[in-house]
């Protein structure tokens, strides 16, 4: 045989074979774990997922196809899109699995499939400097599956009775609070924690109390305030703060025994104010004096009262018919009342022009409706009463007597006037006020304005 001719075949025989052994020796690469992990639960899926193997090639890592489908992407075991696969030089036993732009963040629940056909991942050919992987070292078929779970309702604070930021007068027993999001048959789970609630008055730690709920569909859980707190009556701000995950949606499965995981409270404040009492404006006296006995009333009547605002004084209503006057327990007319500012507790009943000089003999009552008089409201200037310090009903009583004998006593002299005091003053030069009147040894109260 030609010595050139057998050089040949054995120099091809060689080549063959060295290809035949690398083939027979060649290892494929097998998947060995992904981020996020295989069959984990997620909240999305973003991008792209990272794909590690064995079987690469130490020097140059792993090799990918170009092409589009080589993943396929299912949701709930439909087909969703395809995805491709990317890779990197140097060793690197990575491929990422690269979602579309449409799909580059998937939130939606459901269980996701992704499928690497198989022979899309293989050993690096170094002969070829990379751009090619060597033949029968693909991957078989892998699928990864991940689970985007549907969201846990969690209970959410709907409510309370007495209702959540109002004003109530006292605090008797607990709190009733509605919620959302509870079993429909086996309503609500509460913990037995003692400290399940914190109450605080004023920002200052008040007590703890626990809390009750009903099975049975019921969306209500009981707040119970303990025994030396059960009624609550101390005017301040009181907060009851629910603790996280102290209610639950009733695990139907455990017969409400327990909770639903993921499905408790965040932490919920309920807030309620017991208001200092108000004080009313009260009435103190009267010029002339209540119940007193007079020859006459004119103008009107001066009231002094308590409870008036130190700055700005008393407020009266504008109302025509603020006052009632009636003789002998029969309505004689209305009159208005009249006040100052400026720290002034004095109101005055102002008798009606045709009325302004009572002499008729008889019983007068001067009724001052409620909440005609009220503490005036600096922060309005003096404009407005403060609500809830208005006065009650008020009623003043005059009697008015007329001496039978006018003509003889002013025969028998002149009148003589005293101070309520005892002391004589000069009829000619007197100041406003209450005095006796004393005329031919008899004496009545008169009011001089």
């Amino acid at each position: 045989m030609n010595k050139r001719l057998q050089s040949s075949i054995v120099a091809m025989a060689t080549v063959v074979m060295s290809a035949w052994c690398a083939t027979a020796s060649a290892e494929t690469v097998t998947f060995v774990s992904s981020n996020p992990a295989n069959n984990s639960t997620v909240e999305k899926i973003e991008g792209s997922i990272w794909t590690d193997w064995t079987g690469y090639d130490a020097d140059w890592g792993l090799w990918t196809s170009k092409s589009t489908s080589s993943v396929t992407v299912k949701k709930d075991g439909a087909f969703l899109c395809n995805a491709s696969l990317r890779n990197q030089y140097g060793g690197n036993q990575q491929a990422m699995i690269k979602l579309p732009t449409d799909y580059a963040l998937i939130t939606e629940p459901g269980v996701y499939t992704f499928t690497i056909a198989a022979d899309m991942i293989r050993t690096m050919d170094a002969a070829s400097y990379g751009m090619s992987g060597i033949e029968g070292t693909g991957n078989a078929e892998t699928v990864i599956t991940l689970t985007i779970p549907a969201p846990v309702v969690k209970v959410a604070f709907e409510s309370s009775t007495p209702e959540n930021n109002s004003t109530v007068a006292s605090i008797d027993g607990g709190i009733w609070t509605n919620w959302t999001g509870y079993e429909p048959d086996w309503g609500l789970w509460s913990s037995k924690s003692a400290t399940a609630v914190t109450v605080a008055r004023n920002g200052e730690f008040l007590c703890n109390a626990t809390l009750r709920t009903n099975q049975g569909g019921v969306q209500q859980a009981f707040i119970k305030l303990p025994t030396d707190f059960a009624n609550i009556t101390e005017p301040g701000t009181y907060t009851f703060t629910i603790a996280p995950d102290m209610v639950m949606k009733s695990d139907s499965e455990k017969y409400g025994m327990s909770g639903v995981e993921g499905t408790g409270n965040l932490e919920t404040v309920i807030t309620l104010t017991i208001p200092t009492p108000v004080e009313k404006v009260a009435f103190v006296s009267a010029d002339p004096e209540n119940n007193s006995t007079l020859e006459r009333i004119d103008g009107g009547i001066w009231t002094n009262w308590s409870g008036y605002e130190a700055d700005w004084g008393l407020w009266s209503s504008k109302s025509a018919t603020a006052v009632t006057v009636a003789r002998n327990g029969e309505f004689l007319c209305n009159a208005t009342l009249r006040t100052n500012q400026g720290g002034v507790q004095q109101a005055f009943i102002k008798l009606p022009t045709d009325f302004a000089s009572l002499t008729e003999s008889g019983t007068y009552t001067f009724t001052i409706a409620p909440d005609m008089i009220m503490k005036s409201d600096g922060e309005k200037w003096g404009m407005s009463g403060v609500e809830g310090t208005g006065n009650i009903e008020t009623v003043l009583t005059y009697n008015i007597e007329i001496s039978n004998g006018v003509a003889n006593i002013v025969s028998e002299g002149e009148a003589e006037y005293f101070t309520t005091g005892g002391v004589r003053v000069d009829a000619a030069s007197l100041p406003a006020g209450i005095y006796i009147k004393k005329t031919a040894g008899k004496t009545v109260k008169v009011a001089v304005k």
